[in-house]
């Protein structure tokens, strides 16, 4: 530090980005992500009603897991032509403020879990909320859960085997259902199956790298329909 200023600051957005995930193959298979659907009430059950929801946003909108983790409780915005729209912070890229286009029943489940908390923490302003409150130590509602992926693990653990249709040789007999690896299955998976399954729409590259909020459209490859690709 010899020689700097003594008035000398570093920001924290001074800071260089951390480098976006590349690793391919991380999305998950159609078959996985429908019984994970369908297993939703037993994650509530077994953990709670806000993982539950944060593991719906996570599916629906393939935002990073401390994004969903930390929103605030008035996060659910209409732009001017009455669309949906999802509104969060991108820590990784200190972009605070973004702005993601929702379908009306991703929307459906903030605005449930809007009334749950209001009911809980009635007193408490808005402004200080957050939308998915740690149940422990938070008497006002102004502490976010610490965690997603603990509960989301114990969960997927929990629930019957994957089986996805794979077809291979075993002892001279074709297989063609199989357990999918439960060790794929954690938060940041749906982020990456979220592009996937906007690739396989076709979505252009150029929006793709709008809707995943990335800065620089080289972190946004072109994903062929139906093979995995990165998306951190």
């Amino acid at each position: 530090m010899a020689g700097l200023p003594t008035d000398f600051r570093l920001q924290r957005e001074d800071a260089p980005a951390e480098p976006e995930d590349t690793e391919a193959g991380k999305d998950l298979p159609d078959a996985v992500r429908r019984q994970l659907c369908d297993h939703l009430d037993d994650l509530e059950e077994l953990i709670s009603r806000e993982v539950r929801v944060s593991t719906e946003l996570l599916m629906d909108t393939g935002r990073r897991p401390q994004e969903i983790r930390d929103l605030p409780f008035d996060c659910l915005e209409q732009d001017p032509d009455g669309s949906l729209v999802l509104v969060y912070d991108n820590h990784k890229s200190y972009r605070m403020g973004r702005r993601l286009p929702i379908g009306k029943a991703t929307a459906a489940v903030i605005t449930t879990q809007q009334q749950r908390v209001r009911e809980m923490f009635p007193d408490t302003p808005v402004s200080e909320l957050k939308l998915l409150p740690s149940m422990r130590a938070n008497p006002h509602g102004t502490k976010a859960i610490h965690s997603i992926g603990e509960g989301h693990r114990t969960w997927v653990d929990a629930l019957p085997d994957f089986l996805v249709p794979t077809t291979v040789e075993e002892d001279g007999q074709t297989v063609t259902l199989l357990p999918f690896d439960k060790g794929r299955i954690f938060p940041y998976a749906y982020r990456h199956s979220y592009a996937q399954r906007h690739a396989d729409a076709g979505v252009a590259p150029d929006v793709l790298k709008e809707l995943m909020d990335h800065s620089d459209l080289k972190t946004t490859p072109e994903l062929l329909p139906g093979q995995p690709g990165p998306a951190s």
